[in-house]
């Protein structure tokens, strides 16, 4: 590996470590917009939503998904769904922003 993509990746790194992520970014957006009450209840939804992940890889079941193909086709269905419900979102939102 060069110095220069050993140096750039090295840069990428310490960028993305001191970086907020978006769990961060929604805690403090939600705190500082409603209140630290309401910021709590963000954290314990962004907490909850970590521990079902954790769960369900103990399970096993990404080896299940793979396994059987008719739950790829469910799982690649909800993620066309749900990606086209973000694009929506984000249609309507610029739309809120331009009008």
């Amino acid at each position: 590996m060069s110095f220069a993509t050993w140096f750039a990746f090295f840069i990428a790194t310490v960028v993305i470590c001191v970086s907020p992520g978006p769990g961060a970014l929604s805690s403090m957006s939600a705190g500082m917009k409603y209140g630290f009450a309401r910021g709590m209840w963000n954290l314990a939804g962004l907490q909850a939503g970590i521990a079902i992940n954790v769960f369900v890889i103990w399970l096993g079941l990404g080896a299940v998904f793979l396994a059987v193909g008719a739950a790829q086709a469910v799982a690649d269905l909800a993620k066309h769904r749900l990606r086209r419900i973000g694009e929506i979102g984000v249609g309507e939102l610029q739309a809120g922003i331009a009008g």
